[in-house]
């Protein structure tokens, strides 16, 4: 019998975007249900994730703590802050994807990509 080697995940920049893009997506969808949806809402999320994508292209492959300072800092600058809360965005989803980048460069925790809990509407 061969020993099996346990394969090193790595947390990338693309990584955390992927998982970002996922948040986005069932955030909206839940947000559909409510009475004040925004319609084109949706549009706008990935309006910034694609700006946040361009901007840290150069780092896109990189699990570096440096490369992960940088997609924290292109998603502060194209995301929006809480005025009472400065630490926190205005939308779960980023506040999420942060909680996520620092608990893999704190602890090493791998993130999880999100499994929707919404049905499909007939």
């Amino acid at each position: 019998m061969s020993k099996s080697k346990k394969i090193k995940r790595t947390a990338t920049v693309d990584t955390f975007l992927l998982i970002l893009s996922g948040e986005l997506t069932q955030y909206d969808r839940r947000q559909s249900k409510s009475k004040y949806y925004n319609r084109w809402a949706m549009g706008h999320y990935f309006d910034a994730w694609y700006r946040v994508a361009e901007s840290v292209d150069a780092v896109s492959g990189s699990d570096s703590p440096l490369a992960l300072q940088v997609l924290l800092d292109a998603l502060a600058a194209n995301f929006a802050k809480r005025d009472s809360d400065p630490e926190k965005f205005v939308l779960p989803p980023i506040n999420k994807i942060v909680k996520k980048i620092n608990a893999w460069l704190t602890d090493g925790k791998y993130p999880s990509y999100p499994i929707s809990k919404v049905r499909n509407p007939k």
